[in-house]
């Protein structure tokens, strides 16, 4: 069994254990001053899970973060589709705080979130930086040499911004978009299976995360002997969780409590690893200044380049195999 389907079958024990302790089932009737909390992911935010481990997931981090800090939580708007789905739900108020990919956060309008954020960290960071690997056999210098040529992607939550900042590291380099640069790219849903067919040349390329590399590194040494890093992108926020503007303060005060009461506990560090994360905090919105000056330089390098096109676009279902 995987480390994700270990993850998931904690999240069903979870949610029959937090059923039991605190009595409190989503969609009781409440109070006008108690209404249920809104919040929900979009679709961005699950990678690796089908729909109906998604909806558990959902489900039980909502009913963690009700049990036992004054909270009634719905798991309504749930799974949204992109940033337009989520300015929708703010400015109807069918969602009170949604945790989405930071370049959907920064696609939001102006006014239409709270000031303040909060992000989910791994390995005591929130960022995360990719690295570009050949195989030092390759005889490839830079990425310019990559034309028309074979890569794989890590495609992940944690890797999101990857293909934004492959777009902006061909364009600074005044190559084209990526699908029309490489000959193919591959998702792929594992760091091992993003990088062992670089180091056994069965492809030309791979993107990867930093942290994935290095554990890879420790377990194999050859693999940093005979793979060489041609590019490393600068930290990056993968994703954040947001609150929509006119949440009342008490309520983002209860959330920012009820957060990191969970994450002390041994079910929300089981829930925590369905997203991917061991820490969630509060987080200075100039952290994720970075992703915007990686779409401002895209902007300006290919005029109307939107990140959510085919070439940029995180994929839905990676490759389980290279």
């Amino acid at each position: 069994m995987t480390h994700t389907q270990n993850a998931i079958k904690s999240v069903y024990y979870l949610i029959a254990l937090i059923l039991l302790n605190t009595g409190q089932a989503m969609g009781e009737s409440t109070s006008p001053d108690n209404a249920p909390v809104k919040f929900g992911f979009t679709k961005s935010m699950f990678v690796d899970l089908n729909a109906a481990d998604t909806r558990a997931a959902v489900k039980s981090y909502a009913m963690l973060l009700a049990s036992n800090n004054d909270l009634t939580i719905s798991d309504s708007p749930g799974i949204l589709d992109g940033a337009e789905a989520v300015q929708e739900s703010f400015a109807k108020g069918t969602a009170d705080i949604i945790s989405l990919t930071t370049i959907e956060f920064l696609a939001l309008p102006e006014g239409a979130t709270h000031p303040r954020i909060i992000c989910a960290s791994m390995g005591g960071t929130f960022t995360e930086q990719y690295v570009l690997l050949v195989h030092k056999d390759s005889g490839i210098q830079s990425i310019s040499d990559l034309k028309n040529r074979r890569l794989l992607i890590y495609s992940s939550l944690r890797g999101s911004i990857s293909p934004l900042w492959l777009d902006v590291l061909l364009a600074t380099n005044g190559s084209p978009e990526p699908a029309k640069f490489f000959s193919n790219i591959t998702p792929v849903s594992k760091p091992t299976r993003t990088v062992l067919p670089v180091f056994f040349h069965q492809a030309d390329a791979c993107i990867v995360t930093q942290n994935g590399y290095n554990v890879i590194c420790e377990l194999n040494p050859q693999v940093m002997r005979d793979l060489k890093i041609i590019a490393t992108s600068p930290p990056i926020i993968p994703s954040v969780t947001c609150f929509r503007a006119g949440i009342p303060p008490l309520y983002v005060e209860r959330i920012l409590n009820a957060v990191v009461d969970a994450q002390h506990t041994v079910s929300g560090r089981q829930v925590l690893t369905i997203f991917q994360c061991d820490r969630i905090n509060e987080l200075n919105k100039n952290q994720i200044s970075t992703v915007r000056e990686l779409l401002a330089t895209q902007a300006r390098l290919r005029g109307d380049a939107n990140p959510a096109d085919s070439a940029l676009q995180q994929p839905s279902n990676p490759s389980k195999t290279p």
